[in-house]
């Protein structure tokens, strides 16, 4: 997932960080922190509740990072 896109997103549609973290149950630091690359990676809970306020407000999917694990998968040679 693409978390900073999700924050730019959810603030686009007009919510604050205060709204974003208390609707995501975190604090407002935790979500300053994501949107400008310190906290590069929620834990699970943190992400799900992101993803369903993003899917809530946006009415869309929430936008996925460029390189996934598969796009860097190498696999071994045999």
């Amino acid at each position: 997932m693409d978390w900073q896109k999700i924050i730019r997103d959810l603030i686009e549609h007009g919510l604050t960080q205060n709204e974003i973290s208390a609707a995501a149950d975190i604090s407002q630091s935790h979500i300053s922190a994501i949107l400008n690359g310190k906290r590069l990676q929620p834990s699970w809970a943190i992400g799900e509740r992101l993803i369903r306020l993003h899917r809530k407000v946006t009415k869309r999917k929430p936008p996925v990072a460029k390189e996934t694990a598969a796009a860097s998968y190498t696999p071994l040679a045999s």
